[in-house]
């Protein structure tokens, strides 16, 4: 994203934990994204990092975003509420219920093996 702009939004922590609040715009343009090529769609995504430091080093961070929503903007998935999203929604719910029906007439046999 050659337009890609952050802002830290919010910021709260200590000398170990932290969480960091941020929102990032940009145009999905340029090299393709985990094999999705570019579609030059605008994103507009907050998401929220949780930073572990050890000794004023990053030992761990774990970012944390709506990844349907990137698919929603960058035209992967289909737009929340859109008729084919309602119908899509349908169908997982109706396979949802008969995959437990089954499920709970048909109990996994369990193999007692070492």
């Amino acid at each position: 994203m050659p337009d890609l702009v952050m802002t830290m939004e919010h910021a709260v922590g200590d000398d170990q934990y932290a969480a960091v609040e941020w929102r990032m715009t940009g145009t999905f343009d340029g090299a393709p994204y985990q094999g999705l090529a570019p579609t030059k769609r605008h994103i507009a995504l907050q998401g929220v990092d949780f930073v572990e430091v050890d000794t004023g080093r990053i030992r761990r961070s774990r970012t944390i975003f709506d990844g349907a929503e990137l698919g929603r903007q960058i035209g992967l998935l289909f737009s929340r509420g859109s008729a084919v999203d309602r119908a899509t929604t349908r169908e997982f719910n109706v396979k949802t219920q008969l995959t437990d029906r089954w499920r709970a007439h048909h109990p996994r046999q369990r193999s007692h093996a070492p």
